[in-house]
């Protein structure tokens, strides 16, 4: 009886360990995913600030050669 009592304490224990852990992966696939959305965001707003840039060196570029201080 007493075995069986302590075999009970023991799975139970183990039972509330597992779902702790399952919370804890659950917390972090969250947190991942966030950053993710997060990283994906900041890379777009990379590429938008990329193609604006050049566009920008474009625009001058052509000012400077249509005004003649830019060889063309």
């Amino acid at each position: 009886m007493n075995e069986d009592i302590q075999l009970i304490t023991r799975l139970s224990v183990a039972r509330f360990r597992l779902n702790h852990c399952v919370e804890q992966m659950q917390a972090h696939e969250k947190a991942i995913a966030e950053h993710k959305a997060a990283l994906d965001a900041l890379f777009d707003q990379r590429i938008d600030l990329i193609h604006e840039v050049r566009s920008l060196v474009l625009s001058e570029k052509i000012s400077r050669t249509v005004n003649g201080k830019e060889p063309a």
